[in-house]
């Protein structure tokens, strides 16, 4: 996704500016990766990205994959997290 920035913030930073945060997320195409002690926890990002997420989630269990089979590398392309 061309133009679609990631950007890591502490969860701490990113609980002080929430609403800052999901408003980057919603409007302005940022990507959001909240970290713990330098780990990667969760992400915050546009529901275009969630949408395609259940996407392939939907086509792994048409296929009859579990959830747990999603091709991580895949999405994580997708969602341009790598």
């Amino acid at each position: 996704m061309e133009g679609t920035q990631v950007q890591s913030f502490s969860m701490a930073k990113a609980r002080q500016n929430f609403a800052e945060v999901v408003n980057h997320v919603s409007y302005g195409r940022l990507k959001v990766v909240l970290t713990r002690h330098g780990r990667r926890m969760a992400a915050i990002v546009p529901m275009s990205d969630l949408r395609r997420l259940r996407k392939l989630d939907e086509r792994n269990e048409t296929a009859g994959l579990p959830a747990k089979k999603v091709m991580v590398r895949e999405m994580e392309k997708e969602l341009g997290l790598t």
